[in-house]
């Protein structure tokens, strides 16, 4: 289940201080004037705070699910390939490679690039 913010809010508005503080009234007063049930209608009170806390707790849970998986495309999106970093390991010579995504063309579009750093034990090519 998905929640708007308004909707999202005014459920957590509720959880948190409409119906503990009507419980509280309503079991003051009752205790005041006599009313007959305030376990019962404090209890009902506390089980319906308990079931919109789930409510809330299971959209909060999905939102924050979407969101990282919204950061983790953009994140992939944003890498546009690998900077190779191969090193001999007899010699400690070091020899640079990109490998891209996508063409050339795409990469030299671009004001800035992402690349990751991958390091190899493999002896440079001079191919």
């Amino acid at each position: 289940m998905k929640l708007t913010n308004k909707q999202y809010n005014f459920i957590k508005y509720l959880i948190t201080i409409a119906l503990p503080a009507f419980g509280t009234f309503y079991f003051t007063i009752a205790q005041i004037w006599d009313f007959e049930r305030v376990p019962g209608v404090n209890g009902t009170i506390s089980a319906i705070c308990t079931f919109l806390g789930l409510l809330i707790g299971y959209s909060s849970k999905q939102y924050n699910q979407s969101e990282a998986s919204k950061k983790a495309e953009e994140d992939d999106r944003a890498v546009s390939g690998d900077l190779v970093v191969a090193v001999d390991p007899e010699t400690g010579e070091k020899a640079l490679g990109l490998a891209v995504k996508g063409s050339v063309d795409q990469l030299t579009a671009n004001e800035t690039v992402k690349l990751n750093v991958v390091l190899t034990n493999t002896p440079p090519t001079t191919e």
